[in-house]
């Protein structure tokens, strides 16, 4: 609690085993829909796919990434680190 969304992702890849795949969704998305993240998961080609919001900017917390990527760019990572 209160360190952010690095130490919450941390701590949700270490819940999810050996998943290839994981949706990182923000707590506060009441109107993402499972057609949504299903959506999201048939445009992975890459690391990752994620929402642009109407601004043009990333939303880093409604996409769906490989989960070794995640974890890679998570090593090292502190408390409050930028996403």
């Amino acid at each position: 609690p209160g360190g952010g969304p690095v130490p919450a992702l941390a701590a949700g890849l270490a819940a999810v085993g050996g998943t290839e795949v994981v949706a990182v969704l923000a707590a506060d998305l009441p109107f993402v829909t499972h057609a949504l993240v299903g959506e999201l998961r048939e445009r992975l080609t890459g690391d990752g796919v994620l929402v642009v919001d109407d601004t043009g900017r990333d939303q880093l917390l409604l996409g769906v990434w490989r989960t070794a990527v995640l974890r890679t760019a998570l090593q090292g990572a502190r408390p409050h680190t930028p996403l």
